[in-house]
């Protein structure tokens, strides 16, 4: 991944090299996209395998907070992606 020619893939690795990944980060991962994709609390309780709606209650109260960390996230990757395609087009020169 390291060595892939696109910044996103390069970014990955990078992040899988720092960070240890464990099955309740993919979980946690996969919820925010859950709901942000627009789930209901019925929708995030079955793709989660909740009995309670606890827990996904607990996503869809954060939403916003969570749009707005997305976001963020979203713009330092297209601002290091800009960067880094600027780094390659002064190499090519």
């Amino acid at each position: 991944m390291l060595a892939d020619e696109d910044p996103q893939v390069v970014n990955y690795g990078h992040l899988l090299q720092e960070n240890r990944i464990s099955p309740h980060i993919l979980r946690h991962w996969f919820s925010v996209k859950l709901t942000l994709y627009g789930e209901d609390v019925a929708g995030l309780m079955n793709w989660r395998g909740d009995k309670s709606p606890e827990s996904a209650l607990t996503y869809l109260m954060d939403k916003s907070e969570l749009e707005k960390q997305y976001e963020i996230v979203s713009d330092e990757v297209f601002n290091y992606s800009l960067w880094k395609a600027g780094k390659i087009n002064e190499q090519s020169r």
